[in-house]
């Protein structure tokens, strides 16, 4: 599939799922259709240096908040498997550091979801860039919202009680 196939596809997808809310549960219903878009996410995360890539990172992004997922179904993709859940962790960060605001605000509330989910190994052994990103997107006054402000401080919250992560908050400059 080609990069134009796939924004192509990812547009439709999210033209169906912005139709309403029937559209968006119907979307989430689908067997491991959430697992392929986090699957994506991450795929186009990691090559997003070309424009197509970026473009298609931050569709899939849109996506996938979106469905508004239920704890349930994002801890279900989670918990399939431990390297998908550090590579959907990269990817948000990923995404916190470019500059496309509504991506940045997208990436934290999902974020806020993973990590609230995730198990306590792997809160205990989040990257430190979590944190420095997190630090960085709550001082942007250019990012949209409240809301993505209020999911940062939940992802420095729940994640504080684990392994070093008071340390790389107080490092990243949260106090």
């Amino acid at each position: 599939v080609t990069s134009t196939e796939l924004l192509a596809a990812l547009r439709e997808l999210r033209d169906v799922a912005s139709q309403s809310e029937r559209s968006r549960k119907i979307v989430a219903a689908v067997p491991r259709a959430v697992d392929t878009l986090v699957g994506v996410f991450i795929v186009a995360s990691a090559t997003a240096t070309t424009s197509a890539s970026a473009v298609c990172c931050d569709e899939v992004l849109e996506i996938i908040s979106s469905l508004e997922l239920s704890d349930k179904c994002l801890a279900g993709v989670i918990e399939a498997n431990e390297a998908l859940s550090r590579s959907l962790v990269g990817a948000l960060v990923s995404a916190l550091q470019r500059s496309n605001t509504a991506s940045r605000a997208h990436a934290a509330l999902l974020l806020r979801s993973v990590t609230a989910v995730m198990s306590t190994n792997s809160l205990a052994s989040l990257p430190e860039q979590v944190f420095g990103e997190v630090v960085q997107l709550i001082r942007d006054k250019q990012v949209s919202g409240r809301a993505a402000t209020k999911a940062a401080l939940h992802v420095l919250v729940g994640t504080a009680p684990w392994g070093r992560n008071r340390v790389m908050a107080v490092d990243a400059g949260a106090v």
